[in-house]
């Protein structure tokens, strides 16, 4: 079995993120997908990336002073295990290679909203984004704007009003289980989903890049203005897919099960290796002058050699 890894985008500023979503959007990028709708909640390692830690790399994430402290109580009353991790400030610094690995060995990596975006810019954001085989969640659209991750097209960042958040399609069962036991009316949720404060909420108006997928939306009045703004509020993006203009690649992982269900190996990543020897013709020839038999160099896959559509003969002569 293939699990993707996902990654997945929501506004930055005073969320209110009802408890009820906020835990589903955390368990459906654990587990990487819902199988037939159904996700088992679990206990997850969880890494949140900050700029508010005591010190450069990995560390306890302890209550303290600053704002986003309350999320890791949050998190940690649910049942799971949070760290810190403060990544390098300038985009010329990479990402180390053991920090890289040892963010792998977790469940789920936050992308918190006082990280810095200058340097998710290359070379560094080539990590992060090709990299890092776990889910991701950003909820610093800062980060995931196209002049930076480039997860989305554009990058303007409007700031909302306090509003509710419009459901995609509730048929989906991804959309579905993310939207359980959130008060709704119709497609919307019943309440809004941010507080005003400061500058309110920054939410981004252009579009995933192809590949990306937008689940929930929003409708407002720009802070400050009279300009109605549609904006993505919830998005995801599924492994391999291309970002930041196709300069990289959503990295992935592969899970290979047993009968039973039983996992038998670790996390690792495919690299595909395109065919640079295509196969060739060795002859073609006929017995009875209907059926053409057709010789190629090496062994080819039935399902490619028995499809018509594959095949054309000159002169208007039927395959």
């Amino acid at each position: 079995m293939t699990m993707k890894k996902n990654c997945l985008s929501s506004p930055n500023g005073f969320l209110r993120w009802f408890q009820p979503l906020l835990t589903r959007v955390l368990m459906a990028l654990v587990l990487g997908t819902a199988l037939g709708g159904v996700v088992l909640a679990r206990a997850a390692n969880i890494v949140w990336v900050t700029d508010n830690s005591p010190s450069d790399g990995f560390s306890a994430a302890t209550a303290g002073a600053f704002a986003e402290d309350a999320w890791y109580t949050l998190l940690q009353n649910a049942g799971h295990s949070v760290i810190r991790y403060n990544p390098p400030n300038s985009q010329n610094t990479l990402l180390p290679t053991a920090d890289v690995a040892a963010l792998n060995t977790n469940d789920l990596i936050i992308l918190g909203r006082s990280v810095g975006s200058g340097a998710f810019q290359a070379p560094q954001v080539g990590g992060w984004n090709s990299n890092i085989f776990k889910p991701l969640l950003s909820i610093n659209a800062y980060l995931t704007r196209a002049v930076r991750a480039g997860w989305f097209s554009g990058s303007t960042l409007p700031n909302g009003v306090p509003t509710v958040l419009s459901a995609f399609n509730l048929a989906d069962p991804k959309t579905a289980y993310l939207f359980a036991g959130v008060a709704m009316s119709g497609t919307n949720t019943a309440n809004v989903y941010d507080e005003a404060g400061g500058q309110n909420t920054s939410q981004i108006v252009e579009n995933p890049v192809a590949g990306g997928v937008r689940i929930a939306n929003a409708i407002f009045t720009e802070l400050n203005t009279v300009n109605i703004r549609n904006c993505n509020i919830i998005s995801d993006w599924p492994s391999n897919t291309l970002v930041r203009a196709n300069a990289d690649r959503l990295g992935g992982y592969l899970v290979v099960t047993n009968y039973a269900g039983s996992v038998t190996s670790t996390i690792v990543a495919l690299d595909v290796t395109p065919d640079v020897d295509p196969p060739y013709i060795v002859s073609i020839g006929s017995l009875d002058g209907t059926i053409v038999g057709v010789q190629f160099n090496e062994e080819i896959n039935p399902l490619y050699v028995s499809e018509p559509s594959n095949f054309a003969i000159n002169g208007g002569a039927g395959v």
